[in-house]
């Protein structure tokens, strides 16, 4: 049985062909979507193959564009690095210390406004606190993070985590962890970081 359905698929293939198909399995094709010439069929998935790839270009495309950094994310990203160097560079605690307000006082003078606006990064955290409210922070560049505080006794001042009844929470929902969004929201003033973040909860 087995050897004559091979033979029986075989004569089939070698009759596509004579037809002038690349294969019976696209004849089959053909036939599902009413086309029965094989130059027609030809021409028909060489169109569909270009409007694929055409599409998945202006995917490509949009996908760059949602995550191209702006202006002042690029900057303090800069910043950022600037401190990590000269930290590594320090040969004692006393100017290792000494490079957190120098890097706290040189992202502020970056910075236009404390507020961002369009920002990229992909979610590191996403999470509850014991009370209920959201709990999000977001990987701007390699372990470098923007974030809530994670309970209400340290966010009792900045009012960072996102109430139950907010629009933002709701989209923190269909989130996954690794997911790249854009965000605005508000960085707080720090002495020696500037590293919490008030995100626009509607």
């Amino acid at each position: 049985m087995r050897v004559r359905i091979t033979l029986a698929s075989m004569e089939r293939e070698r009759e596509a062909q004579e037809a002038g198909w690349r294969s019976a399995s696209d004849q089959d094709l053909a036939a599902k979507a009413g086309i029965l010439d094989a130059a027609a069929w030809d021409a028909h998935e060489s169109a569909r193959k270009k409007k694929a790839a055409e599409e998945a270009a202006e995917r490509q495309a949009e996908r760059e564009r949602l995550l191209k950094q702006p202006t002042a994310q690029i900057a303090f990203l800069k910043v950022v690095e600037n401190a990590r160097i000269e930290f590594a560079a320090a040969d004692t605690d006393f100017k290792r210390g000494a490079t957190r307000p120098a890097r706290a006082k040189a992202v502020c003078s970056t910075l236009n406004s404390r507020t961002i606006g369009g920002w990229v990064g992909r979610v590191a955290t996403l999470s509850t606190n014991g009370d209920g409210l959201g709990v999000l922070s977001v990987e701007i560049a390699d372990y470098i993070y923007l974030s809530t505080w994670n309970n209400s006794f340290s966010d009792f001042a900045d009012n960072t985590l996102i109430p139950a009844n907010s629009p933002l929470y709701q989209t923190m929902s269909s989130l996954k962890i690794g997911d790249h969004v854009r965000f605005d929201g508000r960085l707080f003033r720090s002495d020696t970081n500037v590293s919490r973040i008030e995100l626009p909860r509607d």
